[in-house]
């Protein structure tokens, strides 16, 4: 299964840089596939499902989910709450976490985990599977100025 979605990968990569857009990830890719896969269960041709993950793509990127959003909200002390902050995740403690961008390593958002989350963290660590560097999706988050800047979960 694994390899199927590498070559799914591969073939949107190529896909993209073909139409001139930017590479997807392979968090992207796979997460978009699934969906896809679910709204369809009947099942779709490997060519139709490439040209929705292109399609889905290029509408993330216009959305700014996938292009450098976590600098934006870092240089401009702004975030609107419809937005989608993505990232790697990286656990500090139990509450805490920092969201590293996709874009560019140094680039860096402080964030307080909910506590359902935090729930799920601890659970994952017993059972020691080490979710950082796991992309992560914060939405519906609230931005509290202060330095280093810092995400709230919504209540």
């Amino acid at each position: 299964m694994q390899h199927q979605f590498l070559s799914l990968w591969k073939d949107t990569c190529r896909f993209c840089e073909k139409n001139r857009h930017e590479k997807p990830s392979y968090e992207f890719v796979c997460s978009t596939a699934l969906k896809c896969l679910q709204q369809y269960p009947a099942g779709m041709t490997r060519s139709v499902l490439l040209t929705e993950l292109e399609s889905r793509f290029r509408q993330a990127v216009r959305r700014g989910e996938h292009s450098g959003k976590l600098l934006r909200v870092i240089t401009q002390n702004q975030l609107e709450p419809s937005e989608v902050i993505t990232g790697k995740f990286l656990r500090i403690d139990d509450f805490r976490c920092k969201i590293i961008s996709l874009d560019d390593p140094n680039v860096i958002l402080h964030a307080i985990i909910h506590r359902q989350v935090s729930d799920f963290i601890r659970f994952s660590m017993h059972i020691q599977y080490d979710l950082n560097n796991s992309t992560i999706s914060f939405t519906d988050a609230r931005l509290l100025k202060q330095k280093p800047l810092l995400l709230l979960p919504a209540i």
